[in-house]
């Protein structure tokens, strides 16, 4: 795909770029957090060079991070870029590994991983698919399909018809209400950045 032209730098420690994939027809959005000196991917898209120099050159790459089997991207361009392993929920080896994709490392529920994130295991909507919470800057969670937020849906459950198990998807996610956070950021759509804790409450509980 076209490489997404710039990013956003949400904080000193947060950060969010997007494209439009013409061959999926669908928004596709990554990010990137500094905790412990260290960068971290999340579910990377190709990001224009001059902007990931920018982007990266003051921090070390430590790992990029897969939320779901589906989302391979540009995970294996940044690292050899970066020299930095590819993380991911073992159940979602076998796809990924159809791309061509070797995992150096996997996460299960509640791994603390690298001493940046948790890991937590949310199935029902592909295999694979991991929420990653990051207690800092006032609580973060970084979500692969599970929940969407486009233009044209606003904040919502990823549809039916693209997720293998709706009802286990949305049993799986009144996981995340155990965590305190306030920001959320997408595989697929722009990231909220405050009062995500209590949205996504209120819609698993309506």
């Amino acid at each position: 795909m076209t490489p997404a032209d710039d990013y956003q730098k949400i904080t000193d420690r947060l950060f969010y770029w997007s494209a439009y994939d013409s061959k999926l027809k669908a928004e596709l959005s990554s990010s990137a957090f500094v905790e412990g000196g260290n960068m971290f991917l999340v579910d990377p898209i190709p990001l224009a060079r001059e902007a990931l120099e920018e982007m990266t050159s003051f921090q070390n790459v430590k790992a990029v991070f897969l939320t779901s089997e589906t989302h391979g991207r540009a995970a294996l361009f940044y690292r050899k870029h970066f020299g930095c392993p590819i993380w991911a929920h073992p159940s979602a080896q076998p796809a990924l590994l159809a791309e061509g994709i070797t995992l150096d490392d996997t996460y299960e529920d509640h791994d603390i991983v690298l001493n940046a994130c948790e890991a937590i295991h949310v199935p029902g909507t592909k295999p694979g698919e991991t929420v990653l919470f990051l207690p800092s800057e006032t609580g973060v969670m970084f979500v692969g399909d599970a929940l969407i937020n486009l233009g044209n849906t606003g904040f919502s459950f990823l549809p039916d018809r693209y997720s293998d198990n709706p009802r286990q998807s949305r049993e799986s996610l009144v996981k995340l209400l155990d965590y305190r956070f306030e920001r959320m950021f997408f595989a697929h759509g722009e990231p909220l950045l405050q009062g995500a804790g209590d949205r996504l409450e209120a819609m698993l509980l309506d």
